[in-house]
This record gives C-alpha cells, structure tokens and sequence, in this order.
C-alpha cells in the first residue's frame, strides 16, 4: 500500500467527506475494488473505520492517531507499535493510537 493514498484516506476520513464508495474511489483515483482492499487492510490494522449512511461518508468510529513511517526507539514501548523479526524491535507499517474521547 502506497503511503501517500493511505495518508489521503487518513485525511478524507479525519473531514468525515469521503462521499460513497464509488466518489471515495475517485477522489483517491482508484477503482472501487482497490479501494475495498485498502480498507480491508487498514481495519486488519486497527483503524476503526465504518460507512455512516447519515452522513454518506466513512468515517473513524473512534478517536484515532495514525503513524506511518519511523518512530524513536523510546517511544515504541509506549505505542506498542512494534513486531519481533529476526530477534530485532521492528515498527509496524501502520499503527492506530485510540485516544479517550
């Protein structure tokens, strides 16, 4: 997954305006079906995404952070955002923070 389409779905989310499944898969210039996998893939990540029919929009379910990328050795404990390969510490892809509302 290409992290600049994940951060636009990150943002399209965050403003509640992704519009239907089909407006969102434009807006992102993909096919619906690609789409459906990104989402798939995000929520096996722990992103708390549902379809709001009130709104016509996806949308976080809860109050969320997404990291993407490298995270500081002291702070990966505190995210629990870490896999053991090979015996060494490695910061996952995508990580989803939940925050009390």
């Amino acid at each position: 997954m290409k992290q600049s389409k994940i951060q636009r779905i990150d943002c399209l989310l965050r403003l509640k305006s992704t519009g239907s499944p089909e407006e969102f898969a434009a807006k992102l210039d993909l096919s619906r079906s690609t789409l459906m996998r990104y989402l798939s893939k995000l929520k096996v990540k722990g992103a708390p995404i549902e379809f709001c029919y009130e709104r016509n929009s996806y949308l976080y379910t809860e109050s969320v952070q997404y990291f993407a990328g490298f995270v500081p050795k002291d702070k990966v404990k505190e995210l629990d955002a870490y896999t053991i390969k090979g015996g060494m510490l490695v910061p996952n892809l995508f990580v989803y923070i939940k925050h009390p509302i």
